[in-house]
Order: C-alpha cells, then structure tokens, then sequence
C-alpha cells in the first residue's frame, strides 16, 4: 500500500515537472516568435584602402570594431602575467605539542626540556609565512600576496619558508640542542613534524579567478562607432582605418537578409530570454515554494505575461509607442494572485522582457518599472472588486505624468494628445483584463483571491445564516476561532484573511445534528445512550458533509480544503479511552479523524485554534495560568501526534501562536467576580 502511494506520487511529480517544463518551453517559445525581427537594406558599404568613396557612408546602427584574436590573446596574456599568486591562511597548523605521545625511553627531565624546545621552536616557525613548495609561485614571478584577517600584502617569494626549508631549520636546530646525540635528535626531528603543517597554503583559485577576471577586463574591440555617425563622406580616400569600420559594418549588414539571418537572430533572442527566465525560475523555486509548486498559479503566471507581449506585439505592429502597453495588469494581477511581492518580481521580468522588444532601449525599460511599481502600490488598496475601477484612473494620471518627466528630464519630444491617449488606453485595458481574467482565473483555476475572501466574510452569506439558526452554538464557535486563527496568522506570516474565511464555514457540517457537538448541548448529552463506535462515525460525518456543503455552495478550493483537515487525522480521546474500557484490543484508527493533515500554514493555525478554544472553554475554573497550561499542552499534543508532519509551520511558528492565542482566550475565559444582588 505504501509503495503504490509513493509511486503514484512520483508519477505525478513526474507529470507536474513534465507540465513545467511544457509551459516554461511554450512561453520562451512565444516571447521569441513575437520578438519584432528588423530587415533593413543598404547600398554598397565596403571600399578598399586607396579607393575613393562615392557617396557619404553613415552608420544606421552602434557597432564595435573588434580586435584581431591574436592581438586579444597576447593582451590577455601579459594580463595575466600581472597577477601575483594568492597565499592564504591556514587556521590551524600546528597541532597541540602536549598531545604528542613520546614512545622512546625518556627521562622525565629529557621529556620536559624536550616538549620545552618544541614550543619555542613551533612558535618561532610560527610567525613565518610557510608553505607546501614555494618552486610553484616562482612561475609567477618573484613577489606573492599575502591575505590575512581580510587584509592584503606583498611579499617576495624568495623571503618565504617551504617544507623543505622547515626541514633544514628543523635539523639545524636539533643538532644545535642535541650536539652529538643522534638519538635526541631525531627524536625531537620526528616529534616536532609529528605535530608540524604549513601555516599559509596557495590558494590556486583565488589566483585562477584573478586571472580570469584580468582576461575579461581586456577590451575585445578598439573603437566604437555610433548610429548615424558618419564613416567617410563623398569623394574622400579610403584609409585602413576608415577600411577597418567598413568592413565591420559591411559585414552587419550584409551577412544575409534572408531566413538564415532571421532564424540566427531569434535564436540570439531566444538565449537572451531563456538565461532571463531562468533567473526567474531560481527566484521562485527557492524563494516562492507556494508558487511554485501549484500548477494552477504557474499556468495563470504564464497566461499573464503571454497577455502582455501579445499585446505588445500588436502595439508594435501598430507603430504606437511603449506607453500603450498596459504592463500594470500585469503588475496587479500578479500581486493580486499570489502576493505584492511576487507582482514586483514579475513586474522586472515583464520590463526586461518589453524592453527587449524596445530595441533594448533605457527610457522604455524606466516607464515599464516605474508603472509596473504603481499597479503594486494599488494593490494594498484593492479591498473591493468596485475599487479596481478608480485604479485606471490613477494608472492614466501616473502614466501621462512619467512620459511628461521623461521629456522633460531627457528632452524628448512628445505629442500630448498621443501621450494622453496612451495612457488612457493602458489604463482602460489594463482594468479590463483585469477584471475579465480575476473572473476567468478564480471560476476554472480555482484561484482564491482576497476578493473571494472579503465577499466571504459577508456573515449573510446562505450557509453562515443557516448556520446560526440550526446551530447557534457552533456558529459562535466559529466566530471565536476566527478571532484566535486570524491573530495567529498574523504572527506566523500566514494569510489571514482565508484563515478568517476557513474558521467562520470550518464546522457547517455539524448542521446535519448539532445536538451532538458540545458546543450546542443544553444540558442532555445525547452520546451517553451511544457505543463509541456510532459517536465516532457521527463526529466524523460532519467532515464529510461540510466538505459537500461547502463545495455545493461554491467555496473557494482553499476553504475546503480547510474544513477536510482542521481535524487532521486527530484522535477523539473520549471515545477512544470510552471504547478500550469494553474492549482494550480496540483498534485505534477507527477513533481518529480522516484527515487529511494540514499542508499549509493556514490550515494548522486553524487546527490549533479549534483544538485550544474547545479544550480552554471546558476548564471549568479558567484563570490566566490555568490557560497557559492547556494552551501549550494542547500545542505540544498535536505536534508530537505528527499533525504538521505535512506542512511547513516550524517549532518557533507554534510558540508564536500560542503567544497570540493566550491573550484572546483569556479575555473571553476567565472567573467574573459574583456581583451582590438586589436587595442583598
């Protein structure tokens, strides 16, 4: 059974990695084949040295003259010769002389002196810079650098100890302390290298990255020629140099007009967004886990961008300028979706990505971050569908206003009645995708936005009235937990706008027979007339037919996904402990809920709170203590039953949530003094 399930979760990671793959594939694909390819013609370019030019030769494009290669390689060369080998040092080098164990036949006295000359000795060698085989930095010339505690210095080689000049200094010294006695010599030879390494090591790659970050700084071209620059004018001669330029741009320009050209250069474009996105994938892999892993969410991301550059497309074809694109969809949408800083992320990556489009030009890229940062600020703002409208308008002002600086700032020169057009366009379509696709996205992805939220914390909605009146008890319950959930989220950086939502609707399956919940019991415990057997089914229904309830009703995938687990796969003690008594062979697992366990952080700070706030209003004499007690008790209980085995809340997470639940619990439980009464 087990290994059928980890299979069956291999598939689909299998299938999951596939589909990524899939999409990620299809976006590039289509950014790249959107990408506007530029074919232009020229009359003849190239003359030879000594011709004369018949007519002025401009240059329609910046273009660098490139050295030749072997003129690069002998700069790169004398480049690296430059560099000084890199020494660094060894933390520990000398091992501890009172560890040395001398096994030869000593005398106390021999032994003491003996253990006294190798301290000198080592800390003598010590302040020495020493290394393995200094013959290796002699190839690169005669002088080293030195780092050490973060600074560095210059050394000559030749000043420098190796293993073999230790080995000389350390038979000197011997025959110096022991003249004439061999067999303290080697003794105090063997015991001083028993303890003895280098102090300094080369690093070689400190030294290799040097060198390879010299080579890069050697320019690979000797001149630069800009657009519109003029190369020679009519009826001049032709030199060298000006045949050099020529040639270059003869070679631009002509290289093929046709489909080789074409596809080399997509092929360019598609390398370009390809190293783009994958910066963009290690972003949100390792920094937006949630994102990443849902399928649903990485679909809807695409769907956005793709919006945009067809967008961008058409606008291009269009000849229309790059305020017309509206890039704060994008921005909102995205914020909206999943978070404000996802939006931001995406925001950059669809700026990099239009200004490419733009011919890799500044301004456009400037508008683009700077709009796209606008659409994120609005979001904070985005409490009611309604409120999305008044967010065109503010995209129309902000807009008009960065085209008006940038004309300003960089003296361009725009047509007014364009730029406020533009930007009323952008604004307009922008809200318009918007509200067309939140619509799209939350019906057939199942996307939960705070939309969906804010509209379901409406307490007339359909099954919360019900609620109320068929269980009054429970949907005060809920209440209750809504508080201590939505305070919890909040510490532990959760959402807790859903964990508001997921508490008000978690029990609307105890409306199938509230009188079995304690919470609506007047007095008459109906359970006492049942085997535990039957109580346990009955509780467990009420996961059940909420489930149905709640997907009858249309609620957002999350929130049912919260009513399946805020009992996790938990035990009902009672009737567990009820059912051993008649039977001590009672099998466990028929007195545990169905689970599944929480996967989210939501989903355990709803499971905490539904579990403390019935554990706290049983004591029957609560007192700020008394609460702490049971709150932590209660916490430690589910974590050691491996309740969050299954989603990412830490140890530190659940001390931040009993911190947020005690002070709510204690001021709803807590002993109220006994007020006289009338005429006492």
């Amino acid at each position: 059974m087990k290994n059928t399930k980890i299979k069956k979760e291999q598939n689909s990671l299998k299938k999951t990695t596939f589909y990524k793959l899939l999409i990620s594939t299809g976006f590039i694909l289509l950014a790249t084949l959107l990408h506007p390819t530029h074919k232009s013609g020229l009359k003849k370019v190239y003359f030879e040295t000594g011709e004369i030019a018949p007519y002025d030769v401009i240059s329609p494009v910046t273009f660098q003259i490139p050295k030749k290669k072997e003129d690069i390689e002998k700069e790169k060369q004398i480049a690296r010769s430059r560099v000084k080998p890199y020494i660094v040092k060894v933390e520990e080098s000398f091992k501890n002389i009172e560890k040395i164990e001398i096994k030869n036949s000593l005398s106390k006295n021999e032994e003491k002196k003996l253990l006294s000359n190798l301290r000198k000795l080592q800390k003598e060698l010590s302040e020495k810079i020493i290394i393995m085989d200094k013959n290796v930095l002699k190839k690169y010339g005669d002088k080293a650098i030195v780092i050490e505690n973060g600074t560095q210095r210059l050394v000559d080689i030749q000043g420098l100890m190796d293993t073999l000049d230790v080995k000389n200094f350390v038979n000197k010294r011997s025959k110096t302390l022991y003249p004439g006695n061999n067999h303290l010599q080697s003794i105090f030879y063997e015991a001083f290298f028993a303890t003895f390494k280098p102090n300094y090591r080369f690093n070689f790659e400190l030294t290799e990255k040097k060198q390879k970050e010299v080579e890069l700084s050697v320019i690979p071209f000797k001149g630069i020629v800009l657009e519109g620059e003029k190369i020679i004018g009519a009826h001049e001669k032709v030199t060298p140099e000006i045949e050099e330029k020529l040639f270059v741009l003869n070679q631009l320009i002509y290289k093929g007009y046709g489909a080789k050209d074409v596809i080399l250069r997509k092929f360019y474009i598609f390398v370009v967004f390809a190293l783009i996105f994958l910066i963009f994938y290690y972003i949100t892999r390792f920094h937006f886990r949630k994102i990443y892993e849902n399928i649903q969410l990485i679909t809807v991301h695409f769907i956005n961008l793709s919006l945009i550059l067809i967008f961008s497309y058409i606008l291009i074809q269009l000849k229309l300028p790059y305020y017309f694109i509206p890039l704060p969809f994008l921005s909102i949408i995205s914020g909206v979706v999943s978070s404000p800083l996802f939006g931001i992320i995406l925001t950059f990556m669809g700026a990099v990505y239009l200004a490419i489009y733009f011919d890799f030009m500044f301004i456009p890229f400037l508008f683009f971050i700077l709009i796209g940062g606008v659409g994120v600020v609005l979001i904070k703002f985005l409490k009611r569908r309604f409120y999305l409208y008044f967010s065109g308008i503010i995209i129309f002002l902000c807009g008009t206003a960065l085209v008006l600086f940038f004309s300003y700032l960089f003296e361009l020169k725009y047509r007014i009645p364009q730029v406020l057009l533009g930007n009323l366009l952008s604004g307009i379509i922008s809200i318009s995708l918007l509200s067309l696709m939140l619509v799209f996205y939350e019906r057939f992805f199942g996307i939960t936005t705070d939309f969906i939220l804010m509209e379901l914390l409406n307490i007339n909605h359909p099954l919360l009235l019900e609620l109320s009146r068929k269980a009054l008890g429970t949907f005060a319950h809920a209440n209750l937990i809504a508080n201590l959930a939505e305070s919890a989220a909040r510490a532990v950086g959760a959402n807790p706008l859903l964990v508001r939502v997921g508490a008000y609707f978690h029990d609307i399956g105890k409306m199938a027979n509230p009188e079995y919940y304690a919470e609506n019991q007047k007095g008459v415990n109906p359970h006492d007339k049942l085997s535990p057997q039957i109580s346990a089914l009955i509780l467990k229904t009420h996961i059940k037919y909420g489930v149905e309830l709640a997907q009858k009703h249309r609620l957002p995938d999350s929130v049912v996904d919260m009513i399946k687990t805020h009992h996790g796969t938990t035990l009902m003690v009672p009737f567990y402990e009820k059912a051993k008594m008649a039977n001590p062979n009672v099998n466990e697992e028929d007195f545990r809920y169905p689970g599944p366990k929480p996967r989210t952080k939501e989903e355990a700070v709803l499971m905490l709170a539904d579990t403390v706030e019935a554990t706290v209003r049983s004591i029957e004499s609560p007192n700020p203590l008394r609460v702490r007690e049971v709150v932590e008790a209660m916490i430690k209980r589910r974590f050691l039953d491996g309740q969050f085995d299954e989603c990412e809340i830490t140890r530190k997470d659940l001390d931040k949530i009993e911190e947020a639940f005690i002070p709510i619990l204690i001021s709803y439980f807590h002993e109220r003094p006994e007020y006289p009464r009338s005429g006492s």
